[in-house]
């Protein structure tokens, strides 16, 4: 009966202990979006899943400050849970009660959050610590310059987390792919929303945009009439590729 109890104790506090990892990383989340907000930013969705999470604006930050202040409110979240829970799972709860599976939990607790701020701070865009970086060289190289020059970054680590991810563990291999490939899909977005504002500055006319769910800077354009004898764009013909502008 003891070990018994002993098991269900453990697989108690094993659950307690991945609720709060889950929502560990949701408070991550939330403080991207509390900043983003904050600062006049609208917040579509907060994502959650096995490999992390994030938040969907309504539209991308165009200002180097703002950038920065809502890319390290997530690792700052991460950094006050990581102090919290080290410092009562370390320190108070072995001095007062022992070493209960209650405290190793919280000990767990402690340093993954300390994980997430440490791994959120490489400058591997789009990750906070790429988004920190974009935005400190934002002013210096403009915003695609900037951008570019992150998502290079990135792809270096992508790759090397993802060999490194074969000979250790599989979960580091989709992580390097979504980070790829949501980099790749923002240095798009960000090439389109500067194409587009170039455009308006020019006086060149769209047909008017709207934001395609789910990813910050990819636009596709509303259904329009064109002249005779050029493509009728209907309502089921949609691209998120770069839009004519010069046709």
């Amino acid at each position: 009966l003891r070990i018994a109890d002993s098991l269900e104790l453990h697989v108690l506090w094993g659950w307690v202990t991945a609720i709060a990892l889950f929502t560990s990383v949701a408070l991550h989340e939330l403080g991207h979006a509390w900043v983003a907000i904050d600062r006049g930013y609208g917040v579509r969705d907060i994502i959650l899943s096995p490999i992390g999470g994030v938040a969907l604006l309504t539209r991308s930050p165009k200002k180097a400050r703002d950038e920065f202040w809502i890319a390290v409110a997530g690792p700052a979240v991460s950094l006050l849970l990581a102090i919290v829970f080290g410092f009562t799972g370390f320190y108070l709860l072995p001095a007062l009660i022992g070493y209960p599976p209650a405290v190793i939990a919280v000990e767990v607790i402690g340093v993954v959050n300390l994980s997430l701020f440490l791994f959120n701070l490489i400058p591997c865009f789009p990750m906070d610590g790429g988004r920190v970086y974009r935005a400190l060289i934002m002013n210096k190289r403009g915003r695609v310059g900037a951008t570019r020059h992150a998502v290079k970054i990135g792809t270096y680590f992508a790759i090397g987390l993802g060999i490194f991810g074969l000979f250790s563990n599989i979960m580091l291999v989709f992580i390097a792919i979504f980070v790829y490939m949501a980099a790749r899909m923002e240095l798009r977005g960000v090439v389109m929303e500067d194409a587009q504002e170039k455009a308006r500055r020019h006086g060149q006319g769209f047909g008017g945009f709207q934001g395609f769910p789910g990813f910050e800077g990819f636009n596709i354009p509303r259904p329009m009439n064109r002249n005779a004898g050029e493509h009728h764009l209907d309502e089921d013909d949609v691209s998120v590729s770069p839009p004519p502008y010069r046709r």
